[in-house]
């Protein structure tokens, strides 16, 4: 199971079969197992609760004999599984043992994403020391930041809709956000989410960035997440009609995600030619091979990965989130979008 997450590479029924297989003889398992077999389900999203239950049966009374990787990646698994355990972490055994152990930064950062869970779930249990809780907080918000492709793309959309950002904005819970913006008064999160942030067997986020996503809402953000994939879809070989569909994608999940319905104001926003609807979608995509284009995304790390997609999903991501009609007269609508710099020079994807 400890070697799955590595590849982010998840075969249908793998982990079921695990779970059913090692819930009948965790007392075999060193601590090093316990651990790693919590951190491997949480890690690609499976954190099935009889399971996890089992687990924290079998470690309450081993706590001692875990090392400091053992108990940071324990902490950090049950936090994203949102798997509370009295039996695990409600005496003051495990918050103790925080404070006699010397952390390294990854078990710092995981530390404080177990004790952001203990805030989430109303402070059941003692809190590890606030000097430690100190010192986790500042490891996990002192991060290093390369902003992707898609990441500057989506930056030249929102300032085309007129909209201010705060790039990497470390909010109060450390962590780091991509972009911060204020829609129709409300302030929101913005994630541009390139492949490292999901399984390479499907669409589905993984642990780390489900945890990150319910953390922050559970403080009262706003969150966007803008998936690579979906981003990929937004195709047209004019770059003037690219950016309308591009503004028109965020202004749509913004209200969504703010429950309103509000009016960008930017020089650059104009929304497609309603001239279009009707046409079929592959009218709005570049075509690229008979198999869909190839959308090129750059993760967290700064590796390049290769999707295929096609203009199906478009179909329904249009019945989800209606595109927004145009208003102006046809020939009104170049001289309101002036190119941006970038766009001058930069090739589409």
């Amino acid at each position: 199971a400890w070697s799955y997450p590595k590849s982010r590479y998840v075969v249908p029924g793998v982990f079921e079969a695990i779970a059913k297989a090692a819930e009948h003889r965790l007392s075999d398992f060193s601590p090093q197992g316990l651990a790693n077999l919590a951190w491997a389900f949480a890690n690609v999203g499976r954190t099935p609760p009889h399971l996890f239950h089992s687990l924290a049966e079998e470690i309450s009374p081993r706590l001692d004999s875990f090392n400091a990787q053992e108990l940071a990646n324990t902490a950090w698994a049950f936090a994203v599984a949102d798997a509370r355990s009295d039996a695990l972490f409600a005496g003051p055994h495990f918050a103790r043992l925080g404070s006699s152990i010397d952390w390294n930064e990854k078990q710092l950062s995981q530390l404080h994403q177990w004790s952001l869970w203990r805030d989430e779930v109303g402070g059941e249990w003692p809190a590890i020391s606030s000097d430690l809780r100190a010192k986790c907080r500042a490891v996990f918000s002192r991060t290093t930041t390369n902003p992707s492709r898609m990441q500057r793309r989506v930056s030249n959309a929102l300032t085309a809709l007129g909209l201010h950002q705060r790039e990497e904005f470390i909010v109060a819970q450390g962590y780091s956000v991509d972009m911060v913006v204020e829609w129709g008064g409300e302030q929101v999160a913005i994630e541009v989410d390139g492949p490292t942030h999901f399984l390479l067997s499907s669409n589905e986020p993984t642990g780390a960035t489900v945890l990150k996503r319910r953390q922050l809402s559970s403080a009262g953000w706003k969150l966007v997440s803008i998936p690579y994939w979906e981003w990929g879809l937004l195709k047209h070989e004019n770059s003037l009609t690219l950016r309308q569909l591009r503004c028109d994608y965020i202004a749509t999940a913004l209200d969504a995600a703010t429950g309103m319905r509000a009016a960008a104001r930017g020089d650059g926003w104009v929304v497609i030619d309603t001239g279009m609807w009707g046409q079929p979608s592959s009218a709005l995509f570049e075509a690229e091979g008979e198999e869909g284009a190839a959308v090129e995304s750059r993760g967290e790390e700064g590796s390049s990965a290769l999707s295929s997609v096609d203009a199906a999903p478009w179909d329904e991501m249009q019945r989800e989130r209606p595109l927004i009609s145009d208003m102006s007269a046809p020939d009104e609508r170049a001289s309101k979008l002036p190119m941006l710099p970038h766009e001058q020079t930069e090739p589409q994807l």
